[in-house]
Order: C-alpha cells, then structure tokens, then sequence
C-alpha cells in the first residue's frame, strides 16, 4: 500500500513534467507561431498542430505491440529520450536555412511517432502499481495535477511572448519542454 501511495505520487509527476510538451505541440499557438516564423505557410502552420494526433491514429496499434515486446519501463524511458532528442531537433531547425520548414515537420513527425510509443507503453505500465481501488482517484488527481502545470506553464509563456512573438523566446520556450520531458524519465 506504501509503496503503490509513493509510486502514485512520483507518476502524478512524471505526468506533470511529460505533458508540457505534449501539450505545446497539440494545443497551444506556440508551434503556429513557430512555423510561421520558419516560413510555413498557414495550411503548414495549421497541419503542425494535427501531426500528432495523425501519428497516434496511424501508429498506435503497431506500437502497442512493439512496446509488449520491449517493456513497458523501458519503452517510457528510451521514448522520453528520443522525445526530448526530437523537440530539440525541433527547436534547432531555424539553423538549417531554407530548409527549416522541412527540418521542423520531421522532427514533429518523429515526435509525434516517439510519443505514440509512450502512450502506448504508460497504461499498460500502470497495472505494475496502481490497485483497480485506486484507479479513479489516481486519475483524477493525475489530469488535475498535470492540466494544472500546463496552464501555469503556458500561462507564464504567454507573458514572455507578449504581442511580439520572438523567435530566441519561442525556441527557448521548445528546449525548456524538451528539458521537462526529461523529469518523466526521472520520476518514472
């Protein structure tokens, strides 16, 4: 019972530190602004927002079984590295030029891919601790806490932003998630 109370609490924060880059590539104008700024146009700017979701769909029965086979600690791991590698690839490809549009959609691609792995993987993982007693609590607590930080968060980047988007501001905004990603491992 301890042990399921402590890995509960350290889930509840693995998910907080998870969501924000989540988050910020399905549902906030960051990526927009992001993609514009990189010369997309608005069809391109729009469709970023829609990749993850697409690759979810696509890819999700696949990766539930590849994820079986790999473990699902291991598969949440190596997925929140290689995420973290993907948003920073992300938030790195005004440096190639001409062809940063193109840079940015395949590391939202792989993102998206990366992360339909960690879905696949997170439910599954959670029969190792959490007790069907605690299920609708844990949950409850688990999207309060998580929604929280998301609004907190981009909240907060909504003021550094300001009426001017900046494109160093935005990038910075990209890499301080891809980092946060990294606590999912961690609390995992």
């Amino acid at each position: 019972e301890e042990n399921s109370r402590k890995s509960q609490k350290l889930a509840i924060l693995s998910a907080c530190y998870g969501s924000l880059s989540a988050v910020m590539i399905q549902d906030s104008a960051i990526i927009i602004l992001f993609a514009g700024m990189l010369g997309a146009g608005s069809m391109l700017s729009m469709i970023t927002t829609s990749l993850f979701g697409v690759m979810k769909c696509l890819l999700l029965l696949p990766a539930a079984y590849l994820v079986a086979r790999i473990g699902y600690k291991r598969s949440i791991i190596n997925t929140t590295y290689w995420g973290a590698v993907a948003l920073l690839l992300f938030a790195f490809s005004p440096l190639l030029g001409s062809f940063a549009k193109y840079g940015m959609m395949v590391s939202l691609i792989a993102f998206g891919a990366i992360m339909t792995l960690y879905g696949a993987s997170w439910f599954p993982f959670l029969d190792e601790f959490l007790p069907k007693k605690d299920r609708g609590r844990f949950f409850g607590m688990l999207r309060f806490s998580w929604q929280t930080c998301c609004v907190v968060f981009f909240l907060i980047c909504g003021l550094l932003i300001g009426k001017v988007p900046d494109l160093r501001v935005l990038q910075t905004i990209i890499i301080v998630t891809a980092v946060a990603l990294l606590g999912r491992a961690y609390y995992v």
